[in-house]
């Protein structure tokens, strides 16, 4: 797939960056909603990890504060401790989210995504504390309303990750959590707990909430809900292909990403061949910074663990796919959530929309099986009729085809594609990029809005 959307500050970003060998390709995205709402979506999330309270951690907490201090905030540095706000002693973490529900709006879906370190490798996670039990068997608790739903994944997932071993590998999880939020009215607070990651240096663990929201009095929007697990290694990039979107009308774009760090910058989120402007601290050359959206408890501007954020895309051109591009340059990050709303009619549920998932499970008993029914001989079946005389009339028409579906997504991964011809190719552009890249930045910086 072509990656023309890119345009010259992906192009400038990659020129100086040789080849790249051995990339693990990105597991494939599925679509887990597309629907006409009356409505919209809107995205939060959280942490469950945090800078210890030590006094060795001083710069780890100006980091929280959303002050880039480079490396030395960088949670590689320190060992991460839980963070645990619920007070109930059957969760050793958890944190608070608000979802800001508009008055008299229903949740329509609701879409849960978590992640964390395995600990398993040789990378400075893995010298940590991990908790007990493993993340595919561990229960993840949800607590909104005062009512607890103790759930499993429906979509779990493990890479490699990238061509060194010596990494720590990441997993991220997902589950409908539709059934758990549908009859609560909002702003809704919901906490999440056992989110299974270690404590210590370079461990993360945090989750995200994808909620699509219905009320009479909003104007139609099509919403579709992707999840996926794409970890964007420095010095690489990939481009992401979502469905068509109307050029003439607002898109919105929501996006969660774990382990993004505020002090190393390079990296970006671009669309219709210009960079998204994202929610502070967030810029638009350090667009991952691990800044959630509606975080409650605790509460930093860079918690050192994932992005959850909404922010207005630009479409494509007039009946073409809205290219994603997700570029980095020093950072390394996991984009595990996307979601996309505009005008127009949905023309309905893609083919390729992902299996329902694993049922919530809660801590209910089941309820006793019904009696058993006496038995019965079966009763011989009764003679067929006999069929009526035969009658020459109009045949009746051959049904429709089915109406053609969108493609889902295409994602093409690493530098050795389109995206890195310029890189093998145009040396000259190579010397130049350095001094174009800071002007072009700035200007597009200027002519994207952030969303009010």
């Amino acid at each position: 797939m072509k990656c023309r959307f890119l345009g010259v500050v992906a192009l400038l970003l990659w020129v100086t960056l040789p080849p790249v060998a051995h990339a693990a390709p990105a597991a494939p995205w599925a679509v887990v909603f597309d629907q006409q709402v009356a409505g919209d979506f809107v995205t939060v999330g959280n942490t469950v990890t945090v800078c210890p309270p030590d006094a060795g951690a001083v710069l780890c907490r100006v980091a929280e504060g959303g002050a880039a201090v480079g490396p030395p905030g960088q949670n590689d540095r320190y060992r991460m401790v839980w963070a645990d706000v619920d007070g109930r002693p059957e969760t050793y973490n958890s944190s608070t989210a608000r979802v800001p529900l508009p008055a008299g709006a229903r949740v329509r879906h609701a879409e849960l995504t978590w992640a964390g370190v395995l600990g398993d490798g040789a990378g400075p996670c893995a010298r940590g504390t991990r908790p007990p039990g493993s993340p595919q068997t561990q229960p993840v608790t949800l607590a909104a309303a005062g009512a607890v739903t103790v759930l499993r994944p429906g979509r779990f997932t493990i890479r490699r990750d990238g061509p060194r071993p010596g990494l720590d590998r990441w997993y991220s999880a997902h589950a409908d959590v539709t059934g758990a939020l549908r009859d609560r009215p909002g702003p809704l607070d919901v906490t999440l707990g056992n989110i299974w990651t270690p404590q210590g240096a370079g461990c993360f663990g945090g989750w995200s909430l994808v909620v699509v929201w219905e009320a009479p009095s909003a104007p139609p929007r099509h919403v579709t809900v992707y999840h996926g697990h794409d970890r964007i290694r420095p010095h690489r990039g990939d481009c992401v292909r979502l469905r068509e979107a109307d050029p003439g009308a607002p898109v919105m774009l929501g996006i969660t990403a774990f382990e993004g760090d505020l002090g190393l910058t390079g990296d970006a989120i671009l669309s219709g061949g210009r960079v998204l402007r994202p929610r502070p601290p967030a810029t638009t050359a350090n667009a991952f910074v691990s800044a959630a959206a509606g975080a409650v408890n605790p509460r930093h501007r860079s918690n050192m663990a994932v992005d959850a954020q909404d922010l207005p895309a630009h479409p494509g051109p007039d009946g073409e796919p809205l290219r994603l591009g997700l570029v980095t340059r020093h950072d390394d990050f996991l984009v595990a959530t996307l979601a996309l709303s505009s005008a127009g009619v949905a023309t309905g549920t893609s083919a390729a929309v992902a299996p329902a998932p694993a049922p919530l499970v809660t801590p209910a008993p089941p309820p006793p099986p019904p009696p058993a029914p006496p038995e019965v001989a079966p009763a011989a079946p009764p003679a067929p009729p006999a069929p009526p005389p035969s009658v020459p009339g109009p045949q009746a028409a051959p049904a429709p085809p089915p109406p053609r579906q969108p493609a889902v997504v295409a994602t093409r991964r690493d530098n050795t594609g389109p995206l890195a011809a310029p890189a093998r190719t145009a040396a000259v552009i190579a010397v130049l990029g350095v001094l174009v890249m800071t002007v072009t930045v700035g200007a597009l910086s200027g002519a994207v809005r952030p969303r009010g």
